[in-house]
């Protein structure tokens, strides 16, 4: 954006607005069905600096993550998330709707209709064009060091290499070619399932918010490398602590299974198991 009020797009301490948009879906989605009471203004400011962002991907992606996020609460839970998240709007309503707030979102957003004329939309398609001519050429792919700063300092000032491709997945596949690609997306696939399916979490708070975390993320991914760097540290992050709830919730309902009997010794199954719980 320009570096003039309400036209720059807000970055934080991150550098770009892409990475601090990536940062606060994360935090978000984390933090909303998190039972401090005191999250309400966190999670507003939040809200509001996701749409300073003007990142519209990042956009989208929040809204995935937010119908995931009530998808996997229990019914029992949703009036409570639901006024949570209205409390939250209600918040950030003074500055969302600030008539030169909103009519720097609403320009953003309302470019969405108009894609041909949009420049981002113009320059990713034939970002995308090249990324995949060259894929065709080596299918092997470019190696580590040919996209990001270190491409920028083996492109040693050439104007026309790309050293930036503006999706995650592209540049999987730029980097690795198409075997180490789709090993990498089957990898995902496989961290991806359990995480979905898995239902004990849905007990904790902060593992669902994970979780939506992770699906939120993987969905900006195609407009964005979420992978490393910054948001890379989100996203894994993310995969973390939705792991470990699955994990937890997994030996924490085994442990509860089990017979135990005054005066006879935990098994050494028994035991890792509440150990882990």
């Amino acid at each position: 954006g320009l570096p003039v009020p309400f036209l720059i797009r807000v970055f934080s301490t991150m550098n770009a607005p892409a990475s601090f948009a990536v940062f606060l879906i994360f935090a978000v989605l984390v933090g909303l069905p998190a039972p401090q009471r005191w999250k309400f203004l966190a999670l507003a400011l939040g809200l509001t600096m996701l749409l300073l962002t003007k990142t519209r991907s990042a956009w989208a992606a929040f809204l995935v993550g937010a119908l995931v996020l009530q998808l996997r609460q229990p019914l029992r839970a949703l009036p409570k998330q639901w006024i949570a998240l209205a409390v939250v709007l209600l918040l950030a309503a003074p500055a969302i709707t600030h008539p030169r707030v909103l009519k720097a979102v609403a320009g953003r957003a309302a470019s969405l209709s108009k894609l041909e004329e949009d420049r981002s939309y113009r320059e990713r398609k034939q970002i995308t064009r090249f990324a995949v001519q060259q894929l065709q050429r080596n299918p092997a792919g470019e190696g580590l060091g040919q996209i990001g700063s270190a491409g920028k300092l083996t492109a040693n000032g050439w104007k026309g290499a790309v050293t930036t491709l503006d999706s995650g997945t592209l540049e999987v596949f730029s980097v690795m070619g198409w075997m180490g690609g789709a090993l990498f997306t089957l990898a995902m696939i496989g961290l991806l399932i359990p995480i979905v399916r898995e239902r004990r979490e849905r007990r904790d708070a902060v593992t669902n918010g994970a979780a939506a975390a992770v699906i939120a993320l993987l969905a900006a991914s195609f407009f964005g490398n979420v992978f490393n760097g910054v948001s890379g540290v989100m996203f894994w992050s993310a995969v973390g602590l939705a792991t470990a709830g699955r994990t937890y919730a997994l030996a924490l309902e085994q442990a509860r299974r089990a017979t135990v009997q005054p005066g006879v010794p935990l098994s050494p199954t028994l035991a890792r198991r509440i150990s882990a719980a």
